[in-house]
């Protein structure tokens, strides 16, 4: 027992309550909508997929359930920012010029800077079969 003198410990401040229903809980809507398919024996997703697997229906509409049904399926995906800053610092100028130092790699360049733009790009000791049709060829299938 304290003595008369000695002041009383506090009691701890109360717990603060957060405002709304506890994370991870059903709101009433919620709970009402799976009170109902329960009581009906009924599962939207198992009949969105049963509708968008019947091969009697039309294309548009098992298209149109498979497209309902992914929600049940997968998370949406959320935009994200991204704000980066490279260290990086990349000189083209002097990049091409220690390019140009090495007399393949210059020849090759100048190649490509020479071409006119309706020749074909012809790639140096490459078989025929990776030859690059001109832009006019009209005989090239894509």
């Amino acid at each position: 027992m304290l003595p008369e003198n000695h002041p009383t410990p506090a009691a701890p401040p109360p717990a603060k309550r957060k405002a709304g229903r506890p994370p991870g809980s059903l709101g009433w809507r919620a709970r009402r909508a799976q009170q109902i398919t329960e009581d009906l024996r009924f599962d939207p997703l198992e009949f969105l997929l049963a509708t968008a697997k019947d091969a009697r229906n039309a294309m548009d509409v098992r298209l149109a359930a498979a497209s309902r049904a992914c929600g049940f399926c997968h998370a949406r995906l959320s935009t994200v920012q991204l704000n980066a800053t490279s260290t990086h610092n990349l000189d083209v100028r002097a990049t091409i010029l220690s390019l140009a130092a090495d007399p393949a790699t210059a020849s090759a360049l100048e190649q490509v800077a020479l071409a006119p733009a309706s020749a074909p790009l012809a790639l140096p000791d490459a078989p025929p079969a990776l030859q690059l049709p001109s832009p006019s060829d009209s005989s090239a299938s894509y």
